[in-house]
């Protein structure tokens, strides 16, 4: 059965606009969860977009499987492991989960739908929250990503000036865009949830590393306003 929750700005509102928000809880604050532990939840099938798969061909020559699968694999491992060597103010679960632990997003049978209102604009966003049978296992609090996008910013060319100098111009990046909630399981409420952008930048071509440092700063922007935090 599917739930349907509206939530009307109960927590503080950290930033909003028309396409960037984080709403952290003003409960979960300083060493409020030291002592609790954070699951990093499956990726679904459907949760990544990519707008680009020539760099993933590119920068994983030696995987042949499909782009969609490379890239949220790569993802996910990343981040389970960024998460057991550096996260702060809460106890990381490195337990890991089957890859089709949760095939699609909007699957009613795995998934609790969440209804927010977002600041004055009460924007008409759903998050969905994986439903404790459907993962399988307890979970204190569950990190859950609903919005991964990935795209490839060619960057623009600067205005020469004499001396080899450019005026203006920014360098190629690697964009994503990212929808996140963290839910509190044995409360079962919200602890923060939101939606942003995070931009790498990067010289001459793209790497793995560079997909992996994406990975990375995704958790920071996620953390950015909580608790916890990246080390």
């Amino acid at each position: 059965m599917r739930f349907l929750l509206s939530l009307c700005c109960i927590l503080g509102m950290i930033g909003c606009s028309s396409t960037s928000f984080i709403v952290v809880s003003p409960d979960y604050s300083g060493a409020s969860c030291r002592d609790r532990s954070l699951t990093l939840l499956p990726l679904p099938h459907d949760l990544i977009s990519l707008y680009d798969t020539v760099d993933v061909r590119k920068d994983f020559p030696e995987d042949h499987r499909a782009c969609m699968e490379i890239v949220r694999d790569s993802c996910y491992q990343s981040m389970v492991e960024e998460l057991s060597l550096h996260l702060e103010g809460i106890r990381p679960d490195t337990a890991s989960f089957p890859v089709d632990t949760i095939k699609n997003l909007a699957d009613s049978g795995c998934f609790l739908a969440l209804h927010y209102d977002a600041g004055k604009d009460s924007l008409p966003l759903k998050f969905y929250l994986p439903s404790a049978s459907c993962i399988g296992k307890s979970v204190d609090i569950g990190l859950v990503f609903n919005q991964l996008t990935f795209s490839r910013d060619e960057g623009r060319t600067g205005i020469p000036f004499p001396g080899g100098a450019l005026l203006g111009g920014s360098p190629p990046s690697l964009n994503s865009g990212i929808m996140f909630l963290i839910w509190d399981y044995k409360k079962d409420r919200p602890i923060a949830y939101g939606r942003t952008m995070v931009k790498k930048n990067f010289i001459i071509s793209m790497k793995q590393s560079t997909w992996k440092e994406q990975f990375r700063q995704i958790l920071e922007s996620v953390f950015k306003k909580t608790a916890f935090g990246i080390n």
